[in-house]
């Protein structure tokens, strides 16, 4: 494994657990990886290099936003179509974006329905 992917291991361990059909922020990426401190332009890097078996489409910009399409509208069209294929639902509009209030992952706050909850609550 390269340098790159050494250091940046604990971010690919965290986003392999997100679910098929939800989706996580950059920045909650940055957030919960707790072994290293990293921002979320430091988690986009981390997504552009990632090993083949980590589902970097699950993870996208604040507010539902695919970024990627800066670097490659073709990357962009096969992160939205693979998040389609797992139920990822998008707003209505001209340019694509995740629905967060009914896709995106809260890890530490979800019930088993999809609900969000604190424990203990």
């Amino acid at each position: 494994m390269s340098d790159a992917h050494d250091l940046y291991a604990p971010v690919y361990a965290f986003v392999r657990t997100v679910p098929r059909g939800r989706v996580v922020t950059y920045g909650q990426v940055a957030e919960c990886v707790t072994e290293v401190a990293l921002t979320a332009r430091q988690v986009g890097m981390a997504m552009a290099i990632a090993p083949p078996d980590v589902p970097w489409h699950r993870v996208v910009g604040a507010g539902g936003y695919l970024p990627i399409h800066r670097r490659s509208p073709l990357l962009a069209q096969e992160q939205h179509w693979k998040l389609q294929a797992e139920g990822v639902t998008f707003l209505p509009g001209p340019v694509a974006r995740v629905d967060m209030a009914r896709c995106q992952w809260h890890p530490f706050f979800e019930d088993e329905g999809g609900g969000l909850f604190r424990e203990g609550d």
